[in-house]
């Protein structure tokens, strides 16, 4: 039983792994957002284009 006291408990792992997971949505929103920011202003721009044209 004493080298298992010395092993991280189960909930003590499933609170790093859950920490862990939230960085790591937070890292994707983050990642989304800038994406989705760019897909838009290449819209405006193709669309500005494409107003100058007609």
């Amino acid at each position: 039983a004493g080298s298992r006291d010395a092993e991280p408990s189960i909930d003590e792992r499933l609170t790093k792994i859950e920490a862990q997971i939230g960085q790591l949505h937070e890292a994707m929103d983050a990642e989304l957002s800038a994406i989705s920011t760019k897909v838009d202003d290449a819209a405006r721009t193709i669309a500005a284009r494409g107003e100058r044209r007609s």
